[in-house]
This record gives C-alpha cells, sequence and structure tokens, in this order.
C-alpha cells in the first residue's frame, strides 16, 4: 500500500509543478518590471537624468501627488555602467501606479526613459 500512496503524492507534486510553471510562462517573474527598460548601454547620464528633474519638477509634484506611497528619483540601474540613469517612480499600491500611468501617459514626461518600481515594504 505504500507503493501506491507515493505514487499519488509523486503525481500531484508534478502537476502542481507544471502547472505553477505554465503559469509563470505566462505571467513572468513575479520580481521583474513589467515595463521594458531601455539596455544600459542606451540610458542616459546621470547628469541628464537630473537636469531632466530639475527642468520637471511639476511633472514630479503631480505624480507624487498620486499618493502617499509614490515617490520620484534617480537611479544608476546598470552595476557595470554606473554613470547610466534613468528616473525611477516608486509606487505602493495597484491603484496608485494607475494614477502614474495617466500621469505619464497624458503629459509630456521627463525626456528621459522612466522605470515604475513597485515597493512591497
Amino acid at each position: 500500500m505504500k507503493r501506491p500512496t507515493t505514487l499519488l503524492i509523486l503525481a500531484a507534486v508534478s502537476t502542481a509543478a507544471v502547472g505553477l510553471a505554465v503559469v509563470m510562462g505566462l505571467l513572468g517573474p513575479l520580481t521583474t518590471s513589467d515595463v521594458a527598460r531601455p539596455p544600459c548601454e542606451q540610458l542616459p547620464s546621470g547628469s541628464e537624468v537630473a537636469a531632466a528633474l530639475d527642468q520637471h519638477t511639476d511633472l514630479t509634484d503631480r505624480i507624487e501627488a498620486a499618493g502617499g506611497g509614490v515617490h520620484v528619483t534617480s537611479t544608476t540601474p546598470c552595476s557595470d555602467l554606473p554613470d547610466r540613469a534613468i528616473v525611477t517612480v516608486i509606487y505602493r499600491t495597484n491603484a496608485e501606479r494607475t494614477r502614474v500611468d495617466h500621469i505619464l501617459t497624458t503629459e509630456d514626461g521627463f525626456g528621459v526613459p522612466v522605470e515604475l518600481v513597485r515597493d512591497f515594504g
């Protein structure tokens, strides 16, 4: 009787693993951004991003007003190219993400790439 139980457990685990693989294939890894970032070599310099943020303080203010968990900053996402930067918008909730998306798609933008990152903390 021990063998049929083992086979049943093995089949259940295999089915669950295949199901998880299918879901992850459809949805992608849970920790990656859903917005494509340009390759590191194509990102602007840190000074260009800082200048863009300085020139668009009104846009930064509107984005940060989208919610208490929203913050706009400049980050250097490429460890091998620390002089390359991107505008990063950190948000906490789906509602904040929706409001930020609306602002970014209806405004002229910063003139440099923007990446949205969810803060799960």
